[in-house]
């Protein structure tokens, strides 16, 4: 396919340049250019000249990422902080989808912000989850939109009373 260009007048001696819309598709290209002056007169061509237009980069999807905490089968609080870690092949940003199921199988889908690959990103489940059992699971999403698998589910319980803070108190005598 032969797509002809042509620039607007310029003063003899001036370099003139031309933009290519729409864009090439990736290949091996050829181009060579003639001038033409204000009375329809044309040199003769120049010399072709190649180039090759590259595909754009290939941006892959993060890795699956590390579930950090809770632990599996721990017990935790109405309002658990969930931690995971997260890498990205390509050292974009990332952040976490995280879906928590409980027993009947209804979702709560939460989202991390975005963070550097290689850091580790958080999410505290709000409003509260009931007394219960619990299953979660994460997936990677990096900032160009790619996505990773989903982890394999952990469990985790949630019991209404878990004491955030113990305290010793000695018998009086």
């Amino acid at each position: 396919m032969v797509r002809t260009l042509e620039t607007g007048f310029v003063a003899s001696g001036s370099e003139a340049s031309v933009s290519v819309d729409p864009s090439l598709e990736a290949g091996d290209y050829t181009w060579r250019a003639r001038a033409k002056d204000s009375a329809g007169n044309a040199s003769d061509w120049s010399n072709t000249r190649a180039f090759t237009v590259q595909p754009p980069p290939n941006n892959r999807p993060p890795a699956v990422p590390e579930l950090v905490a809770p632990a599996d089968g721990a017990t935790v609080s109405p309002t658990p902080t969930l931690r995971v870690r997260l890498s990205d092949p390509d050292n974009d940003q990332v952040q976490a989808v995280i879906e928590v199921r409980n027993g009947s199988g209804v979702v709560r889908t939460l989202e991390t912000g975005l963070v550097a690959s290689g850091s580790e990103a958080s999410v505290s489940v709000d409003p509260s989850l009931a007394a219960g059992d619990y299953t979660w699971r994460a997936r990677a999403k990096d900032s160009a939109g790619n996505e990773s698998d989903w982890t394999t589910p952990r469990r985790f319980s949630v019991a209404v009373n878990v004491p955030t803070r113990l305290e010793a108190y000695a018998p009086s005598r």
